[in-house]
Protein backbone atom coordinates (compact mmCIF):
# COMPACT_ATOMS: atom_id res chain seq x y z
CA UNK A 1 0.00 0.00 0.00
CA UNK A 2 1.40 3.69 -0.86
CA UNK A 3 1.82 5.81 1.67
CA UNK A 4 -1.60 8.18 0.52
CA UNK A 5 -3.48 5.34 0.79
CA UNK A 6 -2.48 5.48 4.69
CA UNK A 7 -2.93 9.25 5.12
CA UNK A 8 -6.27 8.31 3.16
CA UNK A 9 -7.59 5.54 5.53
CA UNK A 10 -6.16 8.09 8.17
CA UNK A 11 -8.84 10.52 6.99
CA UNK A 12 -11.33 8.59 6.95
CA UNK A 13 -11.41 6.98 10.12
CA UNK A 14 -11.35 11.27 11.45
CA UNK A 15 -14.19 11.95 9.86
CA UNK A 16 -16.09 8.38 10.62
CA UNK A 17 -15.56 8.84 14.47
CA UNK A 18 -16.46 12.65 13.84
CA UNK A 19 -19.34 11.96 11.97
CA UNK A 20 -20.54 9.77 14.06
CA UNK A 21 -20.69 11.98 16.95
CA UNK A 22 -22.03 14.77 15.15
CA UNK A 23 -24.83 12.28 13.69
CA UNK A 24 -25.74 11.19 17.59
CA UNK A 25 -25.91 15.01 19.13
CA UNK A 26 -26.34 17.02 15.88
CA UNK A 27 -29.81 17.97 17.72
CA UNK A 28 -27.62 19.65 20.89
CA UNK A 29 -26.91 23.41 20.40
CA UNK A 30 -23.10 23.52 20.42
CA UNK A 31 -21.81 23.78 23.85
CA UNK A 32 -19.77 26.18 25.66
CA UNK A 33 -19.40 24.18 28.54
CA UNK A 34 -15.22 23.30 28.34
CA UNK A 35 -16.22 19.83 30.13
CA UNK A 36 -18.10 18.97 27.30
CA UNK A 37 -15.17 19.62 25.42
CA UNK A 38 -12.84 17.94 26.90
CA UNK A 39 -15.58 14.77 26.83
CA UNK A 40 -15.39 15.19 22.87
CA UNK A 41 -11.66 15.35 23.05
CA UNK A 42 -11.26 12.39 25.20
CA UNK A 43 -13.88 10.45 22.96
CA UNK A 44 -11.86 11.56 19.35
CA UNK A 45 -8.55 10.72 21.26
CA UNK A 46 -9.95 7.35 22.60
CA UNK A 47 -11.36 6.21 19.23
CA UNK A 48 -8.99 7.52 16.67
CA UNK A 49 -5.76 7.31 18.91
CA UNK A 50 -5.08 3.60 18.45
CA UNK A 51 -6.34 3.19 14.77
CA UNK A 52 -3.82 6.31 13.78
CA UNK A 53 -1.30 4.38 16.09
CA UNK A 54 -1.50 1.02 14.17
CA UNK A 55 -1.22 3.23 11.01
CA UNK A 56 1.74 4.56 12.16
CA UNK A 57 3.13 1.43 13.07
CA UNK A 58 2.27 0.09 9.69
CA UNK A 59 3.72 3.30 8.02
CA UNK A 60 7.02 2.72 9.78
CA UNK A 61 7.25 -0.97 9.54
CA UNK A 62 6.86 -0.42 5.36
CA UNK A 63 9.17 2.28 5.76
CA UNK A 64 11.77 0.23 7.48
CA UNK A 65 11.09 -2.77 4.84
CA UNK A 66 11.68 -0.27 2.30
CA UNK A 67 15.10 0.91 3.90
CA UNK A 68 16.06 -2.35 4.13
CA UNK A 69 15.46 -2.83 0.11
CA UNK A 70 17.63 -0.06 -0.28
CA UNK A 71 20.49 -0.93 1.48
CA UNK A 72 20.48 -4.75 0.22
CA UNK A 73 20.76 -2.59 -3.39
CA UNK A 74 23.71 -0.66 -2.19
CA UNK A 75 25.32 -3.34 -0.71
CA UNK A 76 24.45 -5.71 -3.97
CA UNK A 77 26.08 -2.46 -5.86
CA UNK A 78 28.84 -1.87 -4.03
CA UNK A 79 29.55 -5.80 -3.87
CA UNK A 80 29.47 -5.57 -8.02
CA UNK A 81 32.08 -2.78 -8.32
CA UNK A 82 34.36 -4.43 -5.98
CA UNK A 83 33.86 -7.22 -8.40
CA UNK A 84 34.50 -5.48 -11.38
CA UNK A 85 37.59 -3.25 -10.05
CA UNK A 86 38.92 -6.59 -9.41
CA UNK A 87 38.30 -7.86 -12.79
CA UNK A 88 39.19 -4.84 -14.21
CA UNK A 89 42.72 -4.78 -12.50
CA UNK A 90 43.27 -8.86 -13.52
CA UNK A 91 42.59 -8.38 -17.24
CA UNK A 92 45.24 -5.46 -17.00
CA UNK A 93 47.48 -7.91 -15.52
CA UNK A 94 46.43 -11.10 -17.54
CA UNK A 95 46.63 -9.58 -21.30
CA UNK A 96 50.21 -8.39 -19.75
CA UNK A 97 51.17 -12.11 -18.92
CA UNK A 98 49.87 -12.97 -22.64
CA UNK A 99 52.08 -9.97 -24.30
CA UNK A 100 55.14 -11.52 -21.94
CA UNK A 101 54.79 -14.86 -22.86
CA UNK A 102 53.83 -14.27 -27.05
CA UNK A 103 57.68 -12.34 -26.65
CA UNK A 104 59.30 -15.24 -24.72
CA UNK A 105 58.26 -17.57 -27.28
CA UNK A 106 60.01 -15.57 -29.81
CA UNK A 107 63.58 -16.29 -28.77
CA UNK A 108 62.64 -20.18 -28.04
CA UNK A 109 64.89 -22.74 -29.59
CA UNK A 110 65.50 -26.64 -29.14
CA UNK A 111 68.73 -28.11 -30.65
CA UNK A 112 67.71 -31.80 -32.53
CA UNK A 113 69.68 -33.89 -33.75
CA UNK A 114 72.77 -30.89 -34.06
CA UNK A 115 70.48 -29.14 -35.95
CA UNK A 116 69.56 -25.70 -33.60
CA UNK A 117 65.89 -24.29 -34.67
CA UNK A 118 63.72 -21.60 -32.93
CA UNK A 119 59.81 -21.02 -32.72
CA UNK A 120 57.56 -22.72 -34.66
CA UNK A 121 60.55 -24.85 -36.97
CA UNK A 122 61.43 -25.99 -33.72
CA UNK A 123 58.23 -27.32 -32.31
CA UNK A 124 57.21 -29.44 -35.49
CA UNK A 125 61.20 -30.53 -35.57
CA UNK A 126 60.70 -31.83 -31.85
CA UNK A 127 56.90 -33.44 -33.12
CA UNK A 128 58.48 -35.48 -35.66
CA UNK A 129 61.26 -36.83 -33.54
CA UNK A 130 58.55 -37.65 -31.39
CA UNK A 131 56.42 -39.56 -33.80
CA UNK A 132 59.78 -41.27 -35.23
CA UNK A 133 60.89 -42.56 -31.82
CA UNK A 134 57.28 -44.04 -31.34
CA UNK A 135 57.51 -45.42 -34.83
CA UNK A 136 60.24 -47.19 -33.17
CA UNK A 137 58.77 -48.46 -30.34
CA UNK A 138 60.65 -45.80 -27.89
CA UNK A 139 59.58 -45.51 -24.19
CA UNK A 140 58.34 -42.06 -23.11
CA UNK A 141 61.52 -42.24 -20.50
CA UNK A 142 63.27 -42.08 -23.93
CA UNK A 143 61.21 -39.83 -25.64
CA UNK A 144 62.13 -37.11 -22.82
CA UNK A 145 65.65 -38.10 -22.67
CA UNK A 146 65.53 -36.80 -26.29
CA UNK A 147 63.40 -33.60 -25.09
CA UNK A 148 65.68 -33.01 -21.94
CA UNK A 149 68.65 -33.04 -24.00
CA UNK A 150 67.41 -30.87 -27.45
CA UNK A 151 66.79 -28.12 -24.43
CA UNK A 152 69.91 -27.68 -23.35
CA UNK A 153 69.35 -23.96 -22.89
CA UNK A 154 65.68 -24.75 -20.92
CA UNK A 155 63.71 -22.52 -23.39
CA UNK A 156 60.96 -25.21 -23.26
CA UNK A 157 61.24 -24.81 -19.28
CA UNK A 158 60.43 -21.13 -19.30
CA UNK A 159 57.67 -21.46 -21.94
CA UNK A 160 55.99 -24.25 -19.48
CA UNK A 161 56.63 -21.77 -16.40
CA UNK A 162 55.03 -18.53 -18.48
CA UNK A 163 52.12 -20.44 -19.16
CA UNK A 164 51.28 -21.83 -15.83
CA UNK A 165 51.79 -18.80 -14.04
CA UNK A 166 48.88 -17.15 -15.87
CA UNK A 167 46.62 -20.35 -15.12
CA UNK A 168 47.41 -20.26 -11.39
CA UNK A 169 46.94 -15.73 -11.83
CA UNK A 170 43.76 -16.77 -13.02
CA UNK A 171 42.67 -19.37 -10.37
CA UNK A 172 44.28 -17.15 -7.67
CA UNK A 173 42.54 -13.82 -9.30
CA UNK A 174 39.16 -14.96 -10.16
CA UNK A 175 38.85 -17.27 -7.03
CA UNK A 176 35.24 -18.22 -5.43
CA UNK A 177 36.93 -16.20 -2.04
CA UNK A 178 37.06 -12.49 -4.84
CA UNK A 179 33.58 -13.27 -5.78
CA UNK A 180 34.17 -15.34 -9.11
CA UNK A 181 33.14 -18.77 -10.10
CA UNK A 182 33.90 -21.77 -11.91
CA UNK A 183 32.84 -20.61 -15.45
CA UNK A 184 33.94 -16.99 -15.08
CA UNK A 185 37.68 -18.42 -15.04
CA UNK A 186 37.16 -21.30 -17.29
CA UNK A 187 35.86 -18.86 -19.62
CA UNK A 188 39.42 -16.94 -18.97
CA UNK A 189 41.15 -20.04 -19.25
CA UNK A 190 39.57 -20.34 -22.65
CA UNK A 191 40.99 -16.65 -23.28
CA UNK A 192 44.08 -17.61 -22.58
CA UNK A 193 44.37 -20.67 -24.31
CA UNK A 194 42.92 -19.04 -27.95
CA UNK A 195 45.52 -16.15 -27.33
CA UNK A 196 48.44 -18.41 -27.31
CA UNK A 197 50.62 -19.24 -30.24
CA UNK A 198 49.37 -23.01 -31.39
CA UNK A 199 53.02 -24.25 -31.48
CA UNK A 200 53.47 -22.73 -28.41
CA UNK A 201 50.51 -24.61 -27.07
CA UNK A 202 51.21 -28.06 -28.52
CA UNK A 203 54.61 -27.64 -26.86
CA UNK A 204 52.85 -26.96 -23.22
CA UNK A 205 51.00 -29.96 -24.06
CA UNK A 206 54.14 -32.19 -25.02
CA UNK A 207 55.69 -30.95 -21.66
CA UNK A 208 53.06 -31.82 -20.05
CA UNK A 209 53.11 -35.31 -21.14
CA UNK A 210 56.29 -36.01 -20.87
CA UNK A 211 58.10 -33.26 -18.61
CA UNK A 212 57.98 -34.10 -14.55
CA UNK A 213 57.98 -30.37 -14.01
CA UNK A 214 55.73 -28.99 -11.05
CA UNK A 215 53.84 -26.66 -13.38
CA UNK A 216 53.09 -29.52 -15.51
CA UNK A 217 51.85 -31.93 -12.51
CA UNK A 218 50.24 -28.76 -11.04
CA UNK A 219 48.24 -28.13 -14.49
CA UNK A 220 47.15 -31.74 -14.54
CA UNK A 221 45.87 -31.17 -11.18
CA UNK A 222 43.56 -28.05 -12.43
CA UNK A 223 40.17 -29.58 -13.15
CA UNK A 224 38.79 -26.30 -14.72
CA UNK A 225 41.95 -26.29 -17.22
CA UNK A 226 41.46 -29.83 -18.34
CA UNK A 227 37.99 -29.27 -18.44
CA UNK A 228 38.40 -26.42 -21.38
CA UNK A 229 41.38 -28.43 -23.05
CA UNK A 230 38.81 -31.24 -23.71
CA UNK A 231 36.22 -28.84 -24.73
CA UNK A 232 38.67 -27.47 -27.31
CA UNK A 233 39.11 -30.91 -28.12
CA UNK A 234 43.11 -30.43 -27.78
CA UNK A 235 45.14 -33.47 -28.01
CA UNK A 236 46.17 -34.09 -24.14
CA UNK A 237 48.56 -37.39 -23.94
CA UNK A 238 48.52 -37.74 -28.35
CA UNK A 239 51.68 -39.22 -28.50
Amino acid sequence: MKNDNYIYAAAVCIFTVIGFYAYQFHNYELSKDVNHWNQFGGYVGGVLGPVLSFISLVMLIKSLNLQNESNATLREESRLNIKNEKLRSFETHFFNLLSAQRESFEYFKLTVDGKTLTGVEAVRELEEKIEELRASEASSSDIKKMIVDADSDEKLYNTQRVFFVITKTITQKLSDENGFNSEERKSQIETMVNFTEFSQLRLVLISMQFLSYKSSKLMRENNEFLSVIEELKLPLDSY
